[in-house]
């Protein structure tokens, strides 16, 4: 199925034709599986950096909440349908890297890269997309914003998030009492 949807999507985004978002299949089968497998690698790589911990991988975490239910997970958090997912999760590297190498020739170099360079900018500046934007700005809520820049500028990204938090006033959260009733 994942070779299907990769198909499609070098189809699809031949000769720009289309947006590789509109490459992949409507369930978004190869997207989702890439990212739980990407959850499944770095789960894995931050259970090995723990120490004197009683949880020490996917699957005692699992066994951990299951155990602790009522005394560690919040009220109706103990559905762990997303953590069984991810510790299930199978795909073969090259299946896992095969849509991301393809995809980064046209999202950064003739993407992000050439959007930087035919508008002469720096960064780009902007909310961070997605529906929870348009439902909290809707809402009145804040919101997240992204940077964006070319491939390798680190040192940019910072500058820029510094020259926000000094143009910016320092966010007050309410207390906690006007919150939690």
């Amino acid at each position: 199925m994942a070779s299907n949807s990769y198909s499609k999507m070098h189809e699809a985004t031949e000769y720009r034709k289309k947006d590789i978002n509109d490459a992949f299949n409507p369930s978004g089968e190869v997207v989702n599986r890439n990212l739980i497998t990407r959850m499944k690698i770095r789960l894995e790589y931050y259970f090995e950096s723990v120490e004197n911990s009683e949880v020490w991988g996917l699957k005692e975490l699992i066994k951990f909440n299951e155990d602790h239910a009522e005394s560690k997970l919040p009220a109706g958090a103990d559905n762990q349908a997303g953590l069984i997912e991810v510790l299930n999760a199978k795909m073969s590297d090259d299946k896992y890297y095969a849509p991301l190498d393809f995809a980064r020739d046209p999202c950064g170099r003739r993407g992000v890269d050439a959007v930087l360079e035919e508008n002469a900018v720096d960064i780009i500046l902007s909310p961070r997309g997605g529906p929870l934007l348009s439902i909290s700005g809707t809402a009145g809520r804040p919101s997240g914003m992204q940077i964006i820049v070319n491939a390798y500028r680190e040192a940019l990204l910072i500058q820029a998030q510094s020259a926000w938090k000094a143009t910016i006033p320092k966010r007050q959260p309410p207390p906690l009492d006007q919150i939690i009733r």
